[in-house]
């Protein structure tokens, strides 16, 4: 029972994510640009034995206003994150694997009832290493099952 712009602001907002996000490791904004485009580094905690992996990665994200079928409109905020091409000046160097391969997009609108959000999120990255797919798929599931548990809580915070 959160509004989609409240859920927004919790995804987005680098330093709350740090309290309630249990893998994120490290979270910085590099900067930020006119248009709203942010250069972030994002260090992802990987449950042992495993390292690390970290992000140098653009992300915007827009309020817009959709039009649904029956012909009324609702709001709704679209995130977009991309792997942005390294640079040894702004990405710092650390022992985690750099994820250069990556691309997120999420919408999130209000539920049918108006009362609570919908998430739409498509994720692809490539993790490399020698990771066996079952291992990453039930991190995959658990990982993303516990992620929106955390996200919640927060935004009810």
């Amino acid at each position: 029972n959160v509004n989609p712009r409240l859920t927004s602001l919790v995804n987005c907002d680098l330093e709350y994510r740090k309290k309630w996000d249990k893998y994120v490791s490290q979270l910085n904004k590099i900067k930020e640009y006119s248009s709203g485009l942010q250069l972030l580094y994002w260090q992802v905690a990987y449950p042992f034995p495993m390292t690390n992996r970290d992000y140098f990665y653009y992300r915007q994200t827009r309020a817009m206003t959709l039009q649904r079928r029956d012909g009324t409109t609702q709001p709704a905020w679209v995130t977009i994150s991309e792997s942005a091409p390294p640079n040894p000046t702004l990405c710092p160097e650390t022992k985690a694997i750099r994820v250069d391969d990556y691309l997120q997009t999420m919408a999130i609108t209000a539920d049918d009832e108006g009362t609570g959000s919908r998430l739409y999120i498509h994720s692809f990255d490539n993790p490399k290493g020698s990771i066996p797919s079952w291992l990453i798929n039930y991190f995959a599931g658990s990982g993303t099952a516990s992620y929106l548990d955390s996200a919640k809580k927060a935004a009810e915070n």
